[in-house]
């Protein structure tokens, strides 16, 4: 097979129409393309040609970055100038609470010191007037407890069902709901 290449305008540049593996050189603009697959191509260029695109772009890119760096510290100077608020307002009202604690041990410690002096107690008041006997009834699931020679009795109504307690290995009382 034969080695082609393919020249002329690049108005009249059909990638459909380049075989794989085959050069399309446009003669009025200097380009340089290469077929991978018909319709697949890609334009290749020089060494010159990169320097130049590098050079042509290079305004576009330092003021594009400029421009990220320029918001990055905008944000970041916002960010600490709320941080230092937050920080600030945080002492303050950590100064504020420590005040209020104080001043609470402060009222604390009169209320004690006064009790102590006896100033909160005053004579008994008049003797109130008796009152009636009470009655004692029982309900399902009332109990109680009683030690007798150092050991713990449960109380309940006669004819109700004791409650499900037990103590375990432990030595603790436990009650099974």
């Amino acid at each position: 097979m034969a080695i082609q290449i393919r020249r002329g305008p690049v108005i009249k540049l059909d990638p459909n129409k380049l075989l794989p593996a085959e050069f399309a050189a446009s003669l009025d603009t200097g380009e340089l393309h290469f077929c991978f697959t018909p319709g697949e191509t890609k334009q290749l260029v020089f060494s010159e040609d990169v320097v130049e695109i590098i050079d042509a772009h290079t305004g576009e890119v330092v003021a594009t970055l400029t421009a990220d760096v320029k918001k990055a510290v905008a944000d970041a100077e916002s960010a600490a100038e709320h941080a230092n608020s937050s920080a600030q307002k945080a002492v303050e009202k950590s100064t504020l609470a420590e005040s209020a604690a104080n001043n609470a041990n402060a009222v604390a410690e009169d209320l004690v010191s006064r009790k102590d002096a006896g100033e909160f107690t005053g004579p008994p008041g008049p003797q109130g007037e008796p009152g009636t006997n009470g009655i004692v009834t029982t309900m399902e699931g009332q109990y109680g407890f009683e030690i007798r020679e150092g050991h713990l009795y449960l109380i309940y109504p006669d004819g109700t069902t004791p409650p499900d307690m037990k103590i375990n290995e432990a030595g603790h009382l436990i009650l099974t709901i």
